[in-house]
């Protein structure tokens, strides 16, 4: 789903972009890639930020990559780091419950 918040550009998707609806649900972003769609931030879920940090003994936080933002803070995991995160588009503040 595409959509803009003051002006900005973002793209949502569960998994990562990609050519088919398999793609987009079950693949995950690459820490080292390239920016997925110029001129729009995508929003991703579906893979644990700890799967993009290793900080796995500490509170999961929203990552940031090139382009990509996961907000996946394992709420689904049984860590005890887990929690969900919240991105308001509007202004970028995170939150953590």
């Amino acid at each position: 789903m595409d959509t803009e918040v003051e002006g900005r550009r973002f793209h949502l998707v569960h998994g990562y972009p990609g050519a088919d609806r398999e793609e987009c649900l079950w693949e995950r972003p690459d820490p080292d890639g390239p920016v997925p769609i110029p001129g729009a931030t995508v929003i991703v879920g579906h893979t644990p930020t700890v799967l993009l940090t290793g900080r796995e003994d500490e509170p999961f936080r929203i990552w940031h990559g090139n382009g990509v933002i996961d907000i996946d803070c394992g709420c689904a995991s049984r860590s005890e780091n887990k929690r969900l995160g919240c991105l308001r588009l509007d202004d970028m503040k995170e939150f953590y419950v």
